[in-house]
């Protein structure tokens, strides 16, 4: 039911009684206000059109008046009964069967329903709205139902934001501007430090990375048959720890003596001989053959896989890695320098800053030309970036 449905009606002359035209407005007052949201301007002007037509159009006084302008009207096309015009004439016989006591009127019950009809059309006027304004809560409505639907997950969606925001968008958990210099200062790097501390905390290094060779158990009395080693947390097997003891000795400690020595002297070649050459002589020569055999074993698996035609392209990319092994050994040698001069920290030289950004440029260069996406980030790293979850069922 609408307006135009009502107009039609109207101009045909279907609405015989008052009742039938007053249930068609209900009726479209009702629709409206089912069907819309109370916040919407549909549901405020269904409920305004509704409360005015009962109050002023359909109100039983209203229609008694109206009445009296065309008398033809019955009681039955109206819907009520008249009431029976009582004279003020002092002249006008009283009825026997009339009260002979006066009748009172409630000034209270008067001055109340006067007050709620006040009422009722202040508020009638405060929803007065103009075109613009209804036009901009529509619009405000319409940016809420939309808003509903963007955050409504469908059935069976199997993808989820963490870092959805309340509007419905989100964001993304890594860097993608180059425009944008992003700096990089120690603080973002290992954090801030505890309260009372004067120093940077100390490097831990990885228990993954010892060498841990296998143990030798004490074979208790009756036990032939037991496991004589214990592989349990060792990190080699029973021939490299058989060939690392037989060459350092039974001791697992001489074995990390001798890799700090050669840590220690590995950036001097001279060093690095006297170290090589007093390992010879501390183990009788098993130190020359183990590194001999570590080289054959590196280079027969290099052998193996690379090809004996090395093409112009593996030439270019070995130059430039030797290009940036370069850069980069070059920094670790001025940031060494700058940061163990002195115990106050020193600002990167000009020499540092150029240093750094030309190892920047030439890392940035070799992953864009020869690497592929699926070889710089993993999917999972770039789905936890971006704040994605993937359920499977």
């Amino acid at each position: 039911m609408d307006f135009s449905t009502m107009k039609k009606k109207i101009e045909q002359n279907h609405y015989e009684y008052l009742t039938k035209f007053r249930s068609d407005v209900k009726l479209m007052c009702d629709n409206a206000m089912t069907y819309n949201r109370p916040d919407t301007i549909y549901h405020k002007a269904a409920r305004k059109l509704w409360r005015y037509a009962k109050d002023k159009i359909f109100n039983r006084d209203a229609i008694s008046e109206f009445t009296k302008l065309f008398p033809g009207l019955s009681q039955h096309e109206v819907g009520f009964t008249f009431a029976e015009p009582v004279s003020m004439n002092a002249d006008h016989p009283r009825n026997e069967n009339e009260s002979k006591y006066p009748i009172f009127v409630d000034e209270t019950s008067v001055a109340s329903k006067e007050e709620r009809v006040e009422s009722v059309e202040r508020e009638m006027d405060e929803e007065d709205l103009t075109a613009e304004q209804i036009l901009e809560e529509a619009k405000k409505a319409a940016q809420a139902a939309a808003d509903r639907l963007t955050l409504e997950r469908p059935k069976g969606a199997h993808l989820s934001f963490f870092r959805q925001r309340s509007d419905g968008t989100t964001t993304l958990g890594i860097l993608g501007n180059p425009q944008q210099e992003r700096v990089i200062n120690l603080e973002s790097v290992v954090g801030k430090l505890s309260d009372g501390i004067p120093s940077l905390p100390g490097f831990k290094e990885d228990e993954s990375n010892y060498v841990k060779p296998v143990q030798s158990l004490d074979a208790p009395p009756f036990s032939s048959y037991l496991p004589s080693v214990d592989s349990t947390h060792s990190s080699l097997s029973q021939e490299e720890t058989s060939l690392l003891l037989s060459a350092y000795g039974e001791d697992e400690l001489s074995l990390q003596y001798a890799q700090s020595l050669l840590q220690f002297s590995c950036d001097s070649e001279f060093a690095l001989n006297m170290v090589d050459s007093l390992l010879d002589v501390l183990t009788h020569g098993q130190h020359s053959k183990v590194l001999k055999t570590l080289k054959e074993d590196n280079d027969k698996g290099l052998a193996e896989s690379t090809p004996m035609d090395i093409t112009e392209e593996h030439d270019d990319i070995q130059n430039q890695l030797n290009e940036a092994n370069s850069l980069i050994t070059d920094l670790r040698n001025v940031q060494n320098r700058r940061l163990g001069s002195s115990t106050q920290v020193i600002k990167p030289s000009k020499e540092e800053t150029k240093l750094a950004q030309n190892l920047s440029n030439k890392l940035c260069e070799l992953i864009a030309t020869y690497a592929a996406p699926g070889e710089v980030s993993d999917v999972r790293a770039v789905r936890k970036a971006m704040g994605v979850q993937v359920k499977f069922d």
